[in-house]
C-alpha cells in the first residue's frame, strides 16, 4: 500500500493518540490499514520522536509517546490486529530499537518488548525474518538484567527470529562459523566479530546464564 495521503495524515496522527473524534468504524478501519502499512510513515514518526527524546531529560514523561501509540495500535481498537504484520515489519526497518536502547525508560521498554513478543508468536516468516534484522539488542538487554528487571522477553524475542546458527553481528544473515570463546555467539568472520565487542562485550559474560534460565522458564 502507498504511504498515507496528506489528507489522511491528521487522521492518523489524533488515532495513533487516542483522539478519534467520531470517526466511523469503516473510517478506523481505513486509517488503520493506511497507518500499519506505510513504511514512511513509520520511519519518520520514530526517528523524529527519537531525536525529540534525546534532546530531553530522560525521565520526562514524552518518553513515552513513542511506544504508547505503538501499543494503542496493535491493540486498540481491535481492528488493527488484522494490520499487526505490516506493522511489526514497518517497524522493524524503523528507529524504534534505537529508541528503546538511547532514549527510553524502563517501564516502555518492558511495555513494548511484550507486546512485540506477543505479535510475533503468531506473526509469519517474513514478519520474523524482518525483525531479525534489528537484532540482537546486547545493548537493551544489559539495561534491563543490571537494573533487575524482565529481561527474558529480549532473549525470547531473539531466539523467535534469529537463526541459531545466524552470525551475531546485527544486520548479518550470514552462517556463523566460528563463536565466541566465552559465550558461543557465532560469527561469520573474525572481523565481524572484532567490530561487534563494543556491544557484545556488555552481555558476553552473561549470556550463557541468562539463556539457561529462559530454558528452564
Amino acid at each position: 500500500m502507498s504511504p498515507i495521503a496528506p489528507n489522511k495524515v491528521k487522521d492518523a496522527i489524533n488515532l495513533l493518540h487516542g483522539k478519534i473524534g467520531k470517526h466511523s468504524r469503516e473510517d478506523l478501519a481505513l486509517v488503520s490499514q493506511h497507518i500499519c502499512s506505510s513504511s514512511i510513515f513509520w520511519q519518520k514518526f520514530t526517528a523524529a520522536n527519537l531525536e525529540e527524546t534525546k534532546s530531553r531529560h530522560r525521565q520526562h514523561k514524552h518518553l513515552q509517546s513513542l511506544i504508547l501509540p505503538i501499543q494503542a495500535i496493535m491493540y486498540n481498537p481491535r481492528t488493527m490486529l488484522s494490520f499487526q504484520e505490516s506493522l511489526v515489519e514497518n517497524l522493524a526497518n524503523s528507529s524504534v530499537f534505537d529508541y528503546l536502547d538511547e532514549a527510553a525508560d524502563e517501564e516502555t521498554k518492558l511495555m513494548f518488548l511484550n507486546d512485540l513478543k506477543n505479535a510475533l508468536e503468531s506473526a509469519n516468516g517474513s514478519t520474523r525474518q524482518a525483525m531479525g534484522k534489528q537484532m540482537p539488542r546486547a545493548r537493551l538487554l544489559h539495561t534491563l538484567v543490571i537494573s533487575n528487571s524482565q529481561w527474558i522477553p529480549v532473549i525470547q524475542i531473539q531466539n523467535m527470529v534469529m537463526d541459531p546458527v545466524r552470525c551475531n553481528r546485527r544486520g548479518c544473515e550470514k552462517s556463523g562459523n566460528s563463536q565466541c570463546a566465552r559465550c558461543a555467539s557465532r560469527y561469520c568472520s573474525a572481523d565481524y566479530q572484532k567490530q561487534d565487542w563494543a556491544e557484545h562485550k556488555l552481555v558476553c559474560k552473561l549470556l550463557p546464564g541468562l539463556k539457561s534460565k529462559v530454558q528452564s522458564a
